[in-house]
């Protein structure tokens, strides 16, 4: 993996990586293990909706529709592994581990806040009627090498502009801040040249 070998021959005395909290368990994925899927049933909506509301359900959506379209297109990764490889390799090495995300929580309710109730019954009418059995062979290469949720939201975006502010603005601000603190944490710990 990249993210590891980068990681290897830097040594950095801190690893930042583009996770939240309440992602913290993918760092502790085997990094070349194949991904394990199962489909999302009513029951996991029910429990979704009663344990974190509408934010839940479209965590769990967007979480399924990412394995069910890396899977599809044969990414031979899982999604998320390049962030467990740097981190597990930074720790080998002794590097902090930095999570520098916002918690998807906050962006989720922030992004459905954002939208019209219209606008809300056309995302997951969206996220609910994704299929992949339509996608040609270079759509599958175009995938293959651009972040799959990303590229999903620059296209929801398109639909459902109120989206782009707080799923991909607001959240690039706050990792921008996140790693300014990281590197203001860093320059604070090395000793003084003088």
């Amino acid at each position: 993996v990249d993210a590891q070998r980068l990681v290897r021959e830097s040594r950095p005395h801190i690893v930042f990586v583009e996770l939240c909290a309440n992602r913290v368990a993918m760092l502790r994925i085997a990094v070349d293990e194949p991904m394990a899927h199962r489909d999302v049933t009513t029951a996991d909506l029910q429990a979704a909706l009663r344990r974190g509301g509408v934010a839940a359900v479209a965590q769990l959506l967007l979480s399924d529709y990412t394995v069910r379209a890396a899977k599809h297109i044969k990414l031979e990764i899982t999604p998320g592994s390049e962030f467990a490889a740097a981190a597990q390799e930074g720790i080998k090495h002794g590097a902090k581990v930095y999570l520098g995300d916002r918690e998807v929580g906050v962006t989720l309710r922030r992004a459905w806040a954002a939208l019209t109730l219209w606008e809300r019954v056309k995302v997951f009418y969206s996220l609910l009627r994704m299929d992949f059995g339509d996608l040609d062979e270079e759509m599958l290469e175009k995938l293959k090498t651009t972040d799959l949720l990303t590229e999903m939201f620059q296209e929801l975006g398109k639909e459902l502009p109120n989206l782009i502010e707080p799923l991909l603005n607001e959240r690039d601000r706050y990792l921008a801040y996140r790693l300014r603190m990281c590197c203001a944490m860093l320059a604070n710990a090395a000793p003084d040249p003088h």
